[in-house]
Parts: C-alpha cells; structure tokens; sequence
C-alpha cells in the first residue's frame, strides 16, 4: 500500500517514500534491538503480549482517529508505525522461536513450512487485502486492526493448546 500512502494520500512525490519506510524500518530496529536486551530477562509470554499490545493499541489508535478526525497529520501516521514496528518487532522473534520448538526433532521443515505460511498471508494481503482497503486511510487503518487482532487470537489460542492439549482439541472439534 506503500504507493497509495505516500503518493495518494500524503500527496507527495515518488522521491518521498522515505517518509513510510524510515519510520517503519527504525520501529524494527528499535523493536529488535530491545527484544534481545529483554531475551533472558524476561518471560517469553510477557514479552509476546507487549508486543501485540503495543501493536494492538496501535491499530485502535489509527482507527480511532482515522474515525474522529479523518485527515491526521503525517507525523503522528509516522510515529504510530514506528510504534507498531517496535511492537511487531517485541513478540516476532519469540513467537518464531516458540513455533520452531514445538517441532524439536525438525527445525528446518518447521521453518520452512513458517517461511512458506508467511509467504501466503505476505501475498494474499499484497494481492487483495491491500488492493481493497487502499483508496482510504480508515479501511487501512481497520485492516491492520483486524489483522492484530487475528495475531493475538492465533496466540491466545497457541497458549491454550499448549497449556491443555486435551481443552485444545475440544475446541478444534466444537469448530
């Protein structure tokens, strides 16, 4: 949505893409460097809902002002990415290596498999999601918000089936 953001509705030239991806890209770098000041320090699990928190809370936000005030100034759009980038960035490292030790004995499919899985979902929101929601901000806005929310399910629900298999599959069956 990259060119729709910045050409549409930023109104800026093809020279300013900068202004998307900078942000962005520091929130990832802030979001992994203190990922792995925290790794060891603290819980895996507290780390993973700080992220998604953040990313969550991110999301409402957009959503929220997008709603309330329609046009928000880029440099509040700018620094609500990098705080989703550092988010993002918190639980994506642990939850990448939570899922490679479910498989202990097979890493590498296991991480391929991930890499293939992500490679789906990067093309179905490249390919149709974005293409949808890209004429306004506010279906942007909710996109990632749905998308969050998706995020902490899938991990609310890991959590469950890790904890208890048995009630896990209980509710495999009810859906």
């Amino acid at each position: 949505a990259a060119p729709g953001i910045v050409e549409k509705h930023w109104g800026l030239g093809e020279t300013s893409y900068w202004m998307l991806f900078v942000p962005v890209i520091a929130g990832i770098l802030v979001g992994a460097v203190g990922s792995g000041r925290m790794a060891g320090k603290v819980d895996l699990v507290l780390q993973v809902r700080l992220g998604i928190a953040m990313t969550f809370t991110v999301s409402l936000v957009r959503v929220v002002l997008h709603f309330t005030l329609g046009d928000i100034p880029i440099l509040g759009q700018q620094v609500l990415l990098f705080i989703a980038g550092v988010g993002a960035q918190f639980a994506f490292p642990v939850l990448t290596l939570r899922m490679l030790d479910l498989f202990p004995a097979a890493r590498g499919t296991a991480a391929s498999a991930q890499a293939f899985v992500a490679l789906l979902v990067t093309a179905f929101t490249l390919g149709i999601v974005s293409v949808k929601v890209l004429e306004r901000l506010e279906w942007l806005a909710w996109a990632s918000f749905v998308y969050t929310w998706l995020a902490a399910l899938c991990w609310y629900l890991s959590r469950r089936w890790h904890e208890n298999p048995q009630a896990a599959r209980s509710v495999e069956l009810e859906l």
